[in-house]
């Protein structure tokens, strides 16, 4: 009975030694990134909300590990986004939200593969959804479509032989978004950068099968 928690330790400690990226295996997973914002202004001893944002993003995928250094998948996952502007002036909008669902091909490569280690993950994304301005009185709407690639640099750690935590940190390429009124009036907005803005950081967890 006394060499059963000694077994037990090294049970463990031998998953730990065999946790890593390894070719040939499947993988569920995915990641979660939630965003919260205020925007306040001061004018002497008077403080104001001008306005307040939270978004979340749920990004549920899968994958397969071609090689011990390289992973293809996808996501497919929503965004939901809410800004509530507290004083509005006359005119002014008082709230706006936006739903997009994603459909996000990937394809990863591990500079660093063990245990733990850092990657890079070419990122292919694209979104479409509605989204509505309300006003007193009445709302306008519109449809968004976006179409990004970048690359999206992550780190990560397993727990055990199957069980790894990530953290994807920032965001490196070009977006398109095309907005879309009731009207069939398009605005079409292009970017192209490097963001480390918070919104661009998520959590994520991953399987290996």
């Amino acid at each position: 009975m006394k060499h059963i928690p000694i077994v037990i330790i090294m049970l463990l400690l031998g998953g730990k030694m065999l946790a890593q990226p390894a070719s040939g295996k499947l993988f569920l997973g995915g990641n979660i990134s939630v965003y919260s914002m205020k925007d306040k202004s001061r004018i002497d001893a008077t403080t104001q909300d001008n306005e307040i944002t939270t978004m979340i993003s749920i990004l549920p995928g899968a994958g397969y590990f071609p090689g011990d250094r390289l992973a293809v998948g996808a996501y497919l996952g929503v965004n939901a986004e809410i800004t509530k502007y507290p004083e509005p002036m006359v005119g002014d909008p008082e709230k706006y939200t936006g739903l997009l669902y994603i459909v996000n091909p990937f394809l990863r490569y591990y500079l660093i593969s063990g245990q733990g280690g850092i990657f890079a993950e070419a990122s292919f994304k694209s979104s479409f959804g509605n989204a509505k301005i309300h006003f007193t009185g009445g709302s306008f709407e519109y449809t968004v479509t976006q179409f990004s690639a970048g690359i999206i640099p992550g780190v990560y750690y397993y727990l055990t032989e199957r069980l790894a935590l990530e953290a994807k940190i920032g965001w490196m390429g070009f977006e398109i978004e095309t907005l879309t009124d009731e009207d069939d009036n398009k605005n079409i907005i292009s970017s192209f950068g490097f963001d480390i803005y918070p919104s661009n950081i998520s959590l994520g967890v991953t399987i290996t099968l």
